[in-house]
């Protein structure tokens, strides 16, 4: 064996032998708080959480978090700055999105297409990233009317 070896073997050793002796010396270091269980994102009615060591519960996934565990946001639901960590999407897009389906839910990915400067191109890079949770336009499909039921007798002919 020689030298250089043996004195890297050596030094471990030595460290190896000061950790085992010195009490306190290779201490756990604290667990950053985790995020508090009032912060719940509730998506299509149930919450996505993940196991919090430091206080061993479960606490909630929010906002652009889910996209780092391969989870979707919900295209109705997500804040501006969520929308925002999405590819393609800026301050100004984020915001025209959240004005958008403030007047109308997006039912579907193509909806998506109603808020100025997304297309078709822009829509299919947002998909893989954004669900739609419960439909929100089902009810508002049940309880709309089409032109001809809405019509009066005396204007059909």
């Amino acid at each position: 064996m020689t030298r250089a070896p043996a004195r890297a073997g050596g030094g471990a050793a030595l460290a190896l032998a000061a950790a085992l002796a010195l009490p306190g010396f290779a201490r756990e270091r604290p667990l950053p708080p985790c995020p508090a269980p009032a912060s719940a994102e509730e998506a299509a009615g149930r919450t996505v959480a993940f196991h919090c060591a430091a206080r061993g519960e479960k606490a909630p996934l929010r906002g652009a978090t889910r996209l780092l565990f391969g989870l979707r946001l919900d295209a109705n639901r997500a804040d501006a700055a969520a929308l925002e960590t999405l590819p393609g999407v800026g301050p100004a897009r984020a915001a025209a999105l959240v004005a958008a389906r403030a007047a109308h839910p997006f039912c579907t990915p193509v909806d998506l297409e109603r808020v100025s400067g997304i297309g078709p191109a822009t829509r299919r890079a947002l998909e893989p990233w954004l669900e739609f949770g419960e439909n929100p336009c089902d009810e508002a499909a049940r309880n709309a009317t089409t032109p001809m039921e809405s019509a009066s007798p005396a204007h059909v002919r």
